[in-house]
């Protein structure tokens, strides 16, 4: 981060000069080469401090990356300091380690900003392999999650339904489980999904990793659940 925190000072020191010479674009360049791996840390370190990062397509693209290097690099030598006086911030969630259906759809999204779009990409590959295992393509939303974790028995033909295999069907704690995941997937199509759908603002990125938290945790329940053909009643 060093070498990146002298180049920009070298580009902002002398803007005008560097900006139409060779010298100033391999200058250009070698900041860019740099800027993904200090954008990653500042996603660590201070998520909000990530858009002094991007790129701006005018002739003083470098001055706020430069800004951006000296809060971090104040974050970072103050460290301890800080946790001295803030106290300890607890466990961090790992997104690298979120279920692969929900990080694998949303993580070159969210590198680039887009956190409203990584969740909606999250969800629509959790649908997309819930409607495929319990084969209903007919189904989506609320609705699909309602259906597939359903406890009572079809009405009219055999349906497929989601079952954890570790709760023996008619207790309590199967009812306990399965009702939950029911009413927890629907809550994630409809106040994660949907919701985002229809806004076109960005939230804020510890509202967003939540949100892909929530449907890691659906997304394995799906995958470890059986699928078995429900007679009607």
């Amino acid at each position: 981060m060093l070498d990146l925190v002298e180049l920009s000072r070298q580009w902002v020191s002398s803007e005008n000069e560097r900006y139409y010479s060779d010298e100033g674009r391999d200058l250009s360049l070698r900041i860019r080469a740099l800027l993904p791996v200090v954008r990653r840390i500042a996603v660590a370190v201070e998520p909000d401090l990530q858009n002094a990062f991007v790129e701006q397509p005018r002739r003083w693209e470098w001055s706020s990356v430069h800004d951006g290097l000296i809060r971090l690099r104040g974050l970072l030598e103050h460290d301890q300091e800080l946790t001295e006086i803030l106290g300890p911030l607890g466990p961090a969630a790992a997104a690298d380690q979120l279920h692969p259906w929900v990080w694998g759809s949303a993580a070159s999204l969210w590198d680039d900003g887009y956190h409203r779009e990584a969740v909606q990409a999250a969800a629509t590959q959790v649908e997309m392999h819930t409607r495929a295992k319990v084969g209903r393509p007919e189904l989506s939303g609320a609705d699909l999650m309602m259906q597939a974790w359903a406890t009572d028995s079809p009405r009219r033909e055999p349906v497929r339904r989601l079952r954890l295999s570790e709760f023996q069907p008619g207790t309590e704690t199967f009812i306990s489980a399965h009702e939950g995941a029911k009413f927890f997937g629907a809550g994630c199509m409809l106040g994660i999904r949907n919701l985002l759908t229809h806004t076109l603002d960005q939230p804020p990125p510890q509202v967003a990793l939540e949100h892909l938290a929530a449907l890691s945790v659906l997304a394995r329940w799906v995958e470890a659940a059986e699928v078995i053909d429900v007679p009607p009643a």
